[in-house]
């Protein structure tokens, strides 16, 4: 009854059912390309395919509480998943020398005459 299903590695059957009609087509391989040995369609009857769809009715949905916003307060402190920083006290040599300092017999230069607190960053080029 089925024969048609044994025709050999070369070919293949290609079965379509929707809701209107069902069609059927035979192909055969010849090295890389197809051929299209036979096709068929046969229409169905009206109401032959009932799609499924679901009993009752579908409930609303439920009322959800208004969204309250959340202000982070410690985004100024350390990261809990970063290691802590370790500040080891200064010694007494650290605490004399307290910045840099040119050498004593340093002569100023003309830009040296303003202190740095004086300026201000204006551009750059």
């Amino acid at each position: 009854m089925l024969d048609f299903l044994n025709k050999g590695p070369n070919s293949m059957l290609g079965l379509d059912i929707s809701s209107t009609s069902v069609k059927l087509l035979e192909l055969s391989r010849s090295g890389s390309e197809y051929r299209v040995e036979s096709y068929g369609v046969e229409p169905l009857l009206e109401n032959a395919v009932v799609e499924n769809k679901p009993q009752g009715s579908i409930q609303p949905l439920p009322e959800f509480e208004p969204y309250q916003a959340f202000t982070y307060g410690a985004s100024n402190r350390r990261s809990p998943f970063e290691p802590p920083v370790v500040v080891q006290a200064r010694t007494a040599q650290q605490k004399r020398n307290i910045g840099v300092k040119p050498p004593d017999d340093h002569i100023k230069q003309h830009l040296e005459r303003f202190n740095l607190a004086w300026l201000s960053m204006v551009g750059t080029l």
